[in-house]
Order: structure tokens, then sequence, then C-alpha cells
């Protein structure tokens, strides 16, 4: 049996409780991840929970091992396929699951799940926050593990401090960069939010990404 991902379970939770509250109109909108409704980020993130091992392997290999268009497909084909309270059943039921390859720890899925919430949640313009064990666990694998640079290109960060001024959670010397935990996940993610953050890193932190 694998291990429980406690964090990874409270994230997952609280993104799929943000579906259920979605009308049909916005389960189609635009989110920010681009070219993705909140369905297609559903899928996303059901997938990691529910696809066998073997498949997700036959996926990535159907797709000339490209990741991201293995993810793309997978969330298309999860889309036509699946109806949302499924999905969502499915996320919830199973949200303190482990992934199955060894080399994905669990800030990885915390990170990916907190700047998925983000999409959505931004894209449609809705209210709310992350829960404030996601932001420091997503905080802490965003400026502190070197997979973070190699899986979602994250830049190199050396130099450069940052500090959450809604939680307290801190990382890394140097310029500073400060801001809402939320804006330094999605800034560091690629996603438009560097205008609200502030500190002498900032500057630097653009020409990087």
């Amino acid at each position: 049996m694998g291990k429980v991902w406690e964090t990874a379970g409270v994230a997952r939770t609280e993104f799929a409780e943000m579906i259920e509250t979605l009308d049909e109109g916005q389960l189609a909108a635009e989110t920010w991840c681009a070219g993705w409704t909140p369905k297609h980020v559903l899928a996303h993130l059901v997938g990691f929970v529910d696809v066998p091992l073997p498949k997700f392997f036959f996926n990535i290999a159907r797709n000339k091992f490209d990741f991201d268009a293995a993810s793309v497909a997978a969330a298309e084909k999860a889309v036509q396929e699946r109806t949302v309270d499924d999905m969502v059943k499915s996320l919830k039921t199973k949200s303190t699951q482990s992934s199955k390859l060894p080399s994905f720890p669990e800030g990885l899925t915390v990170a990916d799940v907190a700047v998925h919430t983000q999409d959505v949640r931004r894209g449609l313009g809705l209210e709310g926050q992350l829960d404030d064990g996601v932001l420091a666990g997503a905080l802490t694998f965003l400026t502190t593990d070197p997979k973070a640079q190699k899986i979602f290109e994250i830049p190199n960060l050396d130099g450069l401090s940052f500090e959450a001024t809604d939680t307290g959670f801190t990382s890394g010397s140097g310029q500073q960069i400060r801001g809402a935990g939320d804006a330094i996940i999605t800034a560091l993610m690629g996603r438009p939010t560097l205008d609200e953050l502030e500190g002498e890193g900032v500057a630097e932190l653009r020409n990087r990404l």
C-alpha cells in the first residue's frame, strides 16, 4: 500500500470542492492553463490517481515520450469519456493516494494541484484562498527542490529570496521577492502574477523566466 499524502489530499479535495461549485458555463470557460477548461484541469489531476502505471507509460510512449503532449491527450480523452461528477468523486475518494512513481515526491503533486487550482480560480474570477499547508508545501517544493527546475522548468533561483507575506513562509537568500503565496507560486510557474510581487529581486526573476 502506498504512502498517505495528507497535504496532497487537502489540495486535491480543495480543488474538487471548487469544481463542484461551478455551473455548466463556468465548466466550459477558459482557465489560466492555456487551452484548458476546468474540465480539462480536473481530468489532468484525476489522471494521476486513476490511470494505471502501464497505461500511463503507454500514453507517454504513444506521444513520443513528450510528457506535456501525453498530458494534453489524456485530459482530452477523459473529458470526452467521463462526467465531471465521476471525476470529482474519484479525486476526492483517492485524494491522499501517493504517486506510483518513486521519483515523484508529494511536493510535486501539491505544487501541481496548487497552481492548477489558481488557474481555475483566477481564470474564472472566483473568490478563495489556498490552504496554508498547501501553500507552504508548494512554495517549499518550487523554491528548494531541484526537481522543480527539471519538471516544471523553474529557473535557477540562486541569489533570490522569497517571502510569502500572507503566511510568513521564507526561503533562499539574496535579492528579495515578496507577495502573497499564491502569487509567488503562479509567477514561478509562468502565470502572469509577477506584477503582484515586490522587492529588488522581481526584475531579476522576470529576466530568468
